[in-house]
């Protein structure tokens, strides 16, 4: 955080939430973007994502092979592509 501040992040690169607000505020009470494929008639109430959505799962093997390489085997993880580029690299022969 304190490398974000001292190279003024914040200030370089705008909020896309804030240019949206503006944009609204500059044009009255009309929102320019909305979904033309949305339609009202069809649907009874707001659009709900997917049930799978809803229950994100996370994947130890990659995540981990980051954050923790003592815990996700990292070894075995490199080995294994290591023996995948091997065989495409064959296979391309």
């Amino acid at each position: 955080e304190k490398e974000r501040q001292q190279s003024g992040v914040v200030d370089a690169s705008g909020c896309m939430w804030v240019y949206l607000k503006d944009l609204r505020m500059s044009e009255g009470c009309f929102h320019a973007h909305y979904n033309l494929f949305y339609d009202r008639m069809g649907n009874d109430g707001p659009l709900l994502p997917p049930a799978a959505a809803l229950a994100p799962t996370l994947w130890p093997q990659f995540h981990l092979r980051w954050a923790c390489p003592q815990e996700s085997q990292a070894g075995e993880i490199d080995a294994h592509y290591r023996n995948m580029a091997q065989r495409f690299t064959q296979i391309q022969k």
